[in-house]
Formats: structure tokens, sequence, C-alpha cells
């Protein structure tokens, strides 16, 4: 009974929708940014992940158009609004689920994204501004689902990922040069023991 509600409340504005498109009071983008919102919203009453990955894939592409047609800024907003909403979808799914790759993968989008935006205002910042923003996104991880676990990896590739990028902050200003330092042997050398540190401690636990 209640499906058949639903399905026909979503009919009804589904087609006063495209009615208003016919009569140009709104266009596609529009109609599929409320779609989205509304898909969004079904999700929250019936929690069907697919319902919810369709919501926010059509809020992604339509907030864009509307952000550039609303919002005249000389920035590039696309990647930032596609990799945060996919970051956010999946920490959602951590959420629900608790499965701790989708925090990961959901919070180097989420670091990606602020690095891509900031990137563009602020150039100078760039290369070496993204290993912060990776840093800060595992540091995160490592204190919200493994910190309480005594799982260290995600604290170690943090540190990795800071040393790595005030190395290249300060190759930017000169204070240090590829040649003298060998930086290209040190970064390797790093992730390796890194490595060996967490085979290490995984087996010292047994």
């Amino acid at each position: 009974m209640k499906k058949n509600l639903y399905t026909g409340i979503a009919l009804i504005v589904l087609g006063i929708l495209y009615l208003l498109n016919n009569f140009n009071m709104l266009d596609l983008t529009w109609i599929l940014f409320l779609t989205s919102i509304a898909l969004i919203i079904r999700y929250i009453l019936k929690k069907e992940t697919l319902i919810l990955v369709v919501g926010l894939a059509l809020l992604a592409f339509s907030s864009v158009s509307l952000i550039d047609r609303y919002i005249f800024i000389n920035l590039n907003i696309k990647p930032f609004v596609y990799l945060s909403v996919g970051g956010s979808g999946l920490l959602y799914l951590y959420y629900k689920s608790r499965e701790r790759n989708w925090l990961i993968f959901g919070s180097v989008l989420i670091a990606l994204a602020f690095n891509n935006l900031i990137g563009q205002v602020l150039p100078v910042l760039l290369p070496w501004a993204k290993y912060f923003f990776l840093a800060l996104a595992f540091y995160t991880c490592y204190l919200v689902a493994y910190r309480r676990n005594s799982i260290v990896w995600p604290k170690y590739i943090s540190y990795t990922l800071l040393f790595i990028g005030s190395i290249q902050a300060f190759v930017n200003i000169d204070l240090l040069r590829y040649s003298n330092f060998k930086l290209n042997y040190v970064i390797p050398i790093i992730i390796i023991f890194v490595g060996a540190r967490i085979i290490y401690m995984t087996f010292t636990r047994r």
C-alpha cells in the first residue's frame, strides 16, 4: 500500500516538473537537481543504497551546472564537487557498515577535493599541499577507526606523507634542492621503512 502511494506521489511530482519545463519555468538542470533531492529523501525513508548512489550522482552533476550558472567565479569547481560528493557517499557507507575501507577511500577523495579547490585559489601551494591534505585524511582515519584497535599503519602513512610534503615545500622555496638532497632516494627508503615497521609490529603482536 505504502509502496503504491510513494510511486503515485513520485509520478505526480515528475509530471509537474516536466510540465513546468514545457512552460519554460524550469529547465533540465533544475529538474535533475530536484530529482536528486527527491531520491535522497527517498533513500532516507527506504534505505535503498542504489537510490542513494543515483541521487548523489544527479546532485553532483546538477549542482555544478547551477553553481556555474549563478555564481560567477573563475574556478573549475567540477572536480571539487564530484570528489566531495563521492567522498561523502563513501563516508556515509562507512557510517552504515563500519567497513574501514570506505572511510579510507572517502577521506582520500575529500582530501583531493580540497586540494584541487585550494590549489586553484593559491597555486603557490602546489604541488606539496596535496601531501598535507592526504596526511590529514589518513591521520583522521587513524583517530576515528583504527586507534581503538591498536592498528597504526594509517598513522605511519600520515607521518610519511607529512614528511614528503615538508621536503617538497622546502624544495619549492629553494631551501633544499633535489641534486643536493637526493630526494628521489629518500622517499622510497622511507616508504620501505614504514612497510617493514608495519610488518614487524604485526608479527610482534601475535
